[in-house]
């Protein structure tokens, strides 16, 4: 039975935030990577939804065949 997860903020021994997405413009042409961490009940069933804003479609991503 599908489970949400819950998603994990801390900060790194090498003080990066983790789960905490930048704020900045990204240029044209450009790209930007953050941390992030979920806590899930089972790794090998994960689906995940995202979108960058409400403006935009989800995207569906997952590890299920």
């Amino acid at each position: 039975m599908p489970q949400e997860a819950s998603q994990i903020f801390d900060v790194t021994a090498d003080g990066q935030d983790v789960s905490v997405p930048p704020t900045t413009v990204i240029l044209p042409g450009q790209s930007v990577t953050w941390r992030a961490a979920w806590s899930v009940a089972d790794p090998t069933a994960l689906t995940m939804q995202v979108a960058p804003s409400f403006e935009y479609q989800d995207a569906i991503f997952t590890n299920i065949r």
